[in-house]
């Protein structure tokens, strides 16, 4: 089934996150649905970034960072990589169903319009943080630098949330 140790530790990891991910959503079921990290946002020349966040990895080395990203009005941008100094490997990944299972898939780049702000959360499309040099805490946050094809490298930091909490509200709008 698997061709090389490679494409089972990508599976493994695949696996291994798409459980965190379900995991955190059923835990906090019985939470406030209108609870609001107090993140910030970051408004670039282009780009607007609302609401970065995580949630605590438990230990895990891996973790999964989340945020909305939109474009100011008729503006356009691509997100095309990120990295961080807490982890070895930072990538772009989405959650696709495949076959009844949920498989995750690195992609190459995500396009940011102001027609199509991206919703980067659990289920979906995320950062990934592979080899993480420390495990994610509650209530801390740590540095991710997203680099943009024009907007270039902007730094911002996440905010750590508590696997129980549901999931932050975005604000879509970049003024």
């Amino acid at each position: 089934m698997f061709r090389s140790r490679s494409n089972l530790f990508r599976y493994l990891i695949s696996i291994a996150i798409a459980a965190s991910v379900l995991i955190a959503h059923s835990a906090h079921a019985s939470e406030p649905a209108a609870f609001k990290a107090d993140t910030g946002s970051y408004r670039h020349e282009l780009v607007c970034i609302d609401t970065p966040w995580a949630y605590e990895s438990l230990g895990r080395p891996v973790g999964a960072a989340f945020m909305a990203i939109s474009s100011r009005k008729n503006a356009t941008d691509e997100l095309i990589g990120s990295s961080s100094p807490i982890a070895s490997r930072v990538d772009i990944h989405d959650i696709i169903m495949k076959a009844g299972n949920m498989v995750m898939t690195p992609v190459e780049n995500l396009a940011v319009s102001s027609e199509s702000p991206l919703e980067l959360k659990p289920h979906g499309l995320h950062i990934m943080l592979m080899g993480l040099n420390e495990p994610l805490e509650a209530d801390t946050t740590f540095p991710l630098i997203l680099e943009f094809d024009k907007s270039g490298m902007i730094q911002i930091q996440v905010s750590v949330l508590k696997i129980s909490h549901s999931p932050p509200e975005y604000d879509l709008v970049c003024d």
